[in-house]
């Protein structure tokens, strides 16, 4: 997954595997019941990156990144 994005290098994976995170980026898979319509078959995910050269945090990303997963999981998007 991390290919697929930039500002991924030195990413980290969490133990259940829904959240790849480094300094500057982020990507989270939301719940397995958000699903589209018109699309029963894929996962939404949510991807956040950071390009302000000197920010690296990647605690910060992976508390943001699992906020913003529920968050989507939350919305009219998958309700």
């Amino acid at each position: 997954m991390a290919a697929a994005y930039d500002k991924m290098d030195d990413s980290q994976l969490t133990d259940d595997g829904r959240f790849l995170y480094s300094g500057t980026g982020a990507v989270g898979k939301t719940a397995t019941s958000c699903k589209s319509s018109d699309h029963p078959d894929q996962s939404l995910y949510g991807v956040v990156q950071v390009f302000t050269p000197d920010r690296s945090d990647a605690d910060a990303m992976k508390n943001f990144i699992m906020a913003y997963s529920k968050a989507l999981a939350d919305s009219n998007e998958c309700q």
